[in-house]
């Protein structure tokens, strides 16, 4: 069983109160995310939403069980953040040339830089 199959279309599906809407936001078809809705339900063996022809709504055991996948989610997000943050931050080696004159206005920025950036050797 995948952790965390069906997760995001229910949030959305629970945010929106719409299939059709959630749908759209994943940029996938209303049948997708009910699907993935229906198996989610039956991995856990609860009814985490109440659909009528007219309406979606939450059991209370899908408004328990929304904010804790919230949270999931989040979670996920943000380490995905900090994963691409550390893939952008500049490192390796920096040559930096320049005349003796300009060195009392460049060295202390470059200093600067290296502080924020300590993967980043320099090479003046």
């Amino acid at each position: 069983m995948d952790l965390f199959a069906g997760i995001l279309p229910f949030v959305h599906v629970a945010q929106e109160r719409s299939f059709r809407r959630a749908a759209e936001r994943l940029g996938v078809s209303t049948a997708a995310v009910s699907k993935a809705v229906q198996k989610l339900e039956a991995d856990l063996g609860v009814r985490l939403l109440e659909r009528t022809s007219r309406q979606v709504a939450l059991t209370p055991e899908g408004e328990s069980f929304l904010e804790r996948a919230r949270e999931a989610v989040a979670q996920v997000r943000a380490a995905r953040e900090v994963a691409a943050q550390a893939q952008s931050a500049p490192k390796g080696p920096l040559t930096v040339t320049l005349p003796y004159i300009l060195s009392p206005l460049v060295l202390p920025r470059l200093v600067r830089l290296q502080a924020r950036h300590p993967a980043l050797t320099l090479h003046v």
